[in-house]
């Protein structure tokens, strides 16, 4: 570690660390073109690009440098420095969208960058900080990783336009207007209230939305663009990034950052029911995840620096609190896997080295603290229906659910230990790492019981809890990128020392029995819904191929041959995920053409401009009350499924009562499932006087909803396409889809 009175070394920028960089900078600018080609007008793809660099990227890795020990790495800077500005991005946003300011928003990042060069100690630390260099091809592998995306990324955009042709309706996701929602508050108001609920609080991980909210707000482009094209095309290339630059750091070799970033993308799971897609760490369609795993990947970094002494400061274990509440308040299932990690990293220093146990001990209760502070300051104490359940949770999993259900024990048992085994099996060649008891990488460091309790918590949450939209799946969605920095770990230290023949052999055999391990158990075993015992028949053919994988190649080594066929074994399983992956290449997503109007999440181009003339003659603070609640029009047969947030979405305004599903309140009630986004409106009387104001309207509700702060009226012609609200309101706008009223003051 540099000490702090030490003379800055000024390098110059290698040729290897500029090749990093234009690859690095070439894979977001291809991206940031598809997202072009989709509709992102090229004007807004700049603003946004100059907003992240110098408000958020630059300042991020001025923090970095400062934080970090004085040898590390340029992918690492870039990757870690963009959490730490996506850190400084939140409440810069919380300050600026309670003053709708957006120079106020932009100044405060770079204030702390200022400070940063100004103050002569933390300058002298940031000049100091140096690069290691790494191979040409490690920003090729990750650029190349990053292209796993794309096929989601192709079907999102696909799905998700920003505008739509008149004379025909779409269907965008049923989750991303509720995202764009989100943005506009905190780009407006800030964490003010939920947007679509009058008076309900913010209970919600918002901080990808403050980061959104920043740029929408200082680049001065919708929230839709961001949130729907930039956002999603940028991600890809820094999540890969940061996995690579985690593996640098646990481990210091290239070639681990490169099987990182390639087991984390390419090599999916033992998929053998032929599910469609990919089980990727970061998918467009839930844009917290990227996020999530930038700034978790930037904590574990910082633990690994802080737990192997590298540098161990008040200003690392600052940034180990900051880190652990921004990755809850970015995703809540990130921080308590590192929370369990350190757990296990704590009673693994109880059992092997009781002399270093109160590293982690010191930084469990950091991490704590900032998981607690994130639950009661963001969350308000909820745990967002959240709810311990195994049998209903195994029974809502993939592997049962792909099987057409079922309430037997004996397949809920099978269901469940699949689960698990299922969520650990990302990390298996990590186990080659407990073998050695070395203080790094062996069983006496730390981190890689961090990064095995974190998987261990990631594959255990989804078969013992319940939350509604599956949303328990994140927990091991969260957990692939740390196991696949162990099972890196683990490869990149088997092989040292191996022959070549014996890798080649290694390398041959797994790969073999990884195709048939995928292909022949779903030829020979039809597999049925409703037939348990055929679906896990395949697993148990796949398996027994891969062991034969180890036997064959451990007979030609002659040292460690348990550990060897252990290697190859996972290996196999590994790959096997792999060429599932290539086998779904083929397909082109579930994304369907236009629909008729009616049709449950159909969204027509009308209703978008009549909530957009809102938000463009309306102050931010405006109340704004909508007809329609439902995906459909009106109820089906009394059912309203009350995910409709489009007025919230592009008004930008705070809508008296909109769509009700994920709503604190209603998550809170109703923990089932998809139960919560059917279920009943938590306000009866105040539904009654917003929606019978439409059909029936009156000079008492005229008042009270005047009373309530409401001003502007939209109106959903398809839910009510009679309204005339005369006298008590005035039309000021509508196109074939909807219109638009004022209130009249009473």
């Amino acid at each position: 570690m540099s000490s702090s009175t030490e003379r800055p070394s000024r390098v110059p920028l290698a040729a290897g660390d500029a090749w990093t960089g234009l690859i690095l900078l070439a894979a977001v600018g291809l991206f940031g073109a598809y997202a072009v080609y989709a509709g992102l007008p090229a004007g807004s793809l700049a603003r946004l690009l100059v907003t992240t660099v110098v408000v958020q990227w630059l300042p991020g890795i001025l923090l970095w440098r400062f934080l970090r020990p004085r040898d590390g790495w340029l992918v690492e800077d870039l990757a870690a420095g963009f959490a730490c500005g996506f850190a400084l991005s939140v409440p810069a946003q919380v300050i600026g969208g309670f003053l709708d300011s957006a120079v106020v928003s932009a100044s405060l990042p770079l204030l702390v960058a200022l400070a940063l060069l100004v103050v002569p100690a933390a300058r002298r630390r940031i000049l100091d900080a140096r690069w290691t260099r790494t191979p040409w091809w490690l920003p090729v592998v990750i650029a190349v990783a990053s292209l796993g995306c794309v096929r989601d990324l192709s079907g999102y955009f696909r799905q998700n336009r920003l505008d739509w042709p008149i004379k025909t309706a779409g269907r965008p996701h049923v989750d991303q207007y509720f995202q764009v929602a989100l943005t506009n508050e905190l780009r407006f108001r800030g964490p003010a209230g939920w947007p679509m609920i009058a008076g309900e609080r913010l209970d919600y991980h918002w901080f990808t939305h403050a980061w959104m909210g920043q740029l929408a707000a200082v680049a001065d482009v919708p929230a839709a663009q961001v949130v729907l094209r930039f956002a999603p095309a940028l991600l890809p290339v820094l999540a890969v990034a940061a996995i690579a630059a985690l593996a640098l750091r646990v481990t210091g070799r290239a070639s681990a950052a490169a099987v990182a970033a390639v087991v984390s993308m390419f090599t999916n799971y033992v998929v053998v029911w032929r599910a469609p897609g990919t089980a990727l760490p970061i998918t467009p369609f839930s844009p917290t995840l990227a996020p999530s795993l930038i700034v978790l990947t930037a904590l574990v970094a910082v633990l690994a620096f802080r737990l192997r002494g590298e540098r161990r400061d008040a200003a690392s274990a600052a940034a180990v609190v900051a880190l652990a509440i921004v990755a809850a308040g970015t995703k809540g299932s990130a921080t308590p896997l590192v929370v369990a990690g350190l757990a296990l990293a704590v009673a693994a220093a109880v059992v092997w080295d009781r002399r270093a146990i109160s590293r982690p001990l010191v930084d469990f209760a950091l991490v704590t603290v900032g998981l607690l502070v994130t639950m009661k300051v963001i969350f308000n104490g909820s745990t967002d229906g959240l709810v311990l359940n195994p049998t209903e949770a195994v029974q809502r999993s993939w592997p049962v659910a792909a099987i057409g259900g079922t309430s037997t024990t004996a397949v809920l048992l099978a269901g469940g230990v699949f689960l698990v085994l299922w969520g650990l099996s990302k990390a298996v060649l990590g186990v080659v790492l407990l073998w050695r008891p070395d203080e790094r990488l062996g069983r006496r460091d730390p981190i890689v019981w961090i990064l095995l309790g974190s998987v261990i918590a990631g594959a255990f949450g989804p078969a013992l809890f319940v939350q509604p939209g599956v949303s328990q799946n994140y927990f091991r969605i969260q957990a692939l990128p740390l196991a696949a920095v162990l099972s890196a770990a683990g490869l990149t230290l088997w092989w040292h020392n191996r022959s070549r023949v014996q890798l080649v052999a290694a390398v041959a055999a797994a790969t073999i029995l990884a195709w048939m391990a995928y292909q022949l158990p779903i030829s020979w075993v039809p597999v049925r819904p409703h037939r348990p015992s055929t679906s896990f028949l395949v697993v148990l053919l796949g398996v027994v191929l891969c062991l034969l994988a180890g036997a064959v190649v451990a007979a030609l080594d002659r040292r460690q041959r348990a550990l060897t066929a252990a290697t190859v074994t996972s290996g196999a399983l590994l790959l096997t995920g792999a060429v599932s992956v290539a086998d779904s290449f083929g397909g082109r997503g579930d994304y369907a053409g236009p629909v008729l109007p009616g049709v449950a999440g159909a969204v027509r181009q009308g209703q978008l401009d009549a909530a957009t003339y809102i938000g463009n003659h309306s102050s931010p603070d405006a109340l704004v009350m909508t007809n329609r609640h439902c995906t459909t029009p009106r109820p089906v047969r009394g059912v309203c499924e009350s995910r409709w947030y489009l007025v919230a979405a592009f008004s930008g305004r705070q809508v008296l009562v909109e769509g009700w599903g994920y709503s604190p309140p209603i998550t809170a009630a109703y923990v089932k499932g998809r139960t919560s986004i059917t279920a009943p409106f938590n306000d009866p009387a105040l539904l009654r006087l917003n929606d019978g104001f439409y059909t029936s309207p009156t000079p008492q509700a005229a008042r009270e909803l005047w009373n309530r702060g409401v001003r502007w009226i939209y109106v959903d012609k398809l839910t009510t396409p009679r309204t005339r609200l005369a006298p008590y309101a005035r039309l000021v706008y509508q196109n074939p889809a909807a219109a638009v009223w004022t209130l009249n003051r009473p």
